[in-house]
């Protein structure tokens, strides 16, 4: 069934057939046939206007004979039954030339709407397939991780007082600068008594000091510092002998 869009449409495109009720449907075949560019349309306009002009032409001479009677009926309702007949040609042309389809708005607007469900039916269909592939990595990733985080708890201790320059200035905040200021240090002192000691020697800032404190230990400090008061090497432990005073004459040697 027409909607009623596709009723007055038709209605709109349809006024010329009214030519033919005022006994010139040349004018209305004209206007069909320059709007689509039908000839056949236009030569029949070309026909019912010579027949018009006969018409005017014998009407003053034969008004009251029948055969002149009788061919201004045939024009009249022919030229009616001739523009009905071609006005459903015309409307299909319209709507070819418009680019809609021979059926009605509704069934156009019907096709549009299944378009737009089967191209959402598809877009839906298409994330389905893409979900499990995004959920995949995600899933790996904590196996990836898990060695990583075994890898930062088995750290090794560092000892401030044993441990060698390149240990120290591998320390988180420590720089190579630092490591030898702790090493000036020992080898004056002969070690750290503690680890805050150690930091503020080196000036370590606070964050790193809280990082540090699981990773450092400071142990020895005592013999170092007792073997240094003693004279003893730290080493082997044994006591360095005093310096040997070379015998220095003081004063003037006489000449016996």
């Amino acid at each position: 069934m027409k909607s009623i869009k596709d009723f007055l449409w038709e209605l709109s495109h349809s006024l010329w057939i009214l030519w033919s009720f005022f006994l010139m449907p040349c004018v209305g075949f004209f206007i069909i046939g320059r709007r689509t560019s039908y000839k056949p349309w236009i030569y029949a306009g070309v026909v019912y206007l010579v027949a018009l002009g006969f018409i005017f032409a014998l009407d003053d001479k034969y008004n009251e004979n029948s055969i002149f009677q009788g061919f201004l009926v045939i024009y009249y309702f022919g030229g009616i039954i001739h523009s009905c007949l071609a006005r459903g040609t015309y409307i299909n042309k319209l709507r070819e030339m418009n680019g809609m389809s021979a059926g009605s708005w509704q069934a156009q607007q019907y096709d549009y709407s299944q378009q737009t469900r089967q191209f959402s039916q598809q877009y839906q269909a298409r994330q389905r397939q893409e979900q499990p592939r995004q959920e995949q990595p995600r899933q790996e990733q904590p196996r990836q991780e898990q060695p990583r985080q075994e890898q930062t708890r088995t750290t090794t201790i560092v000892d401030i007082n044993t441990c060698s320059l390149a240990q120290l200035a591998a320390l988180p905040g420590v720089t190579v600068a630092m490591a030898k200021k702790a090493e000036q240090h020992r080898q004056l002192h002969g070690g750290f008594a503690n680890i805050d000691e150690f930091f503020d020697t080196i000036a370590l800032k606070p964050h790193f000091r809280v990082q540090l404190l699981d990773q450092l230990t400071c142990g020895s400090f005592q013999t170092h510092r007792t073997q240094k008061q003693a004279g003893t090497s730290p080493q082997s432990g044994e006591a360095t002998p005093p310096p040997k005073e070379e015998n220095v004459h003081k004063g003037r040697q006489l000449d016996l």
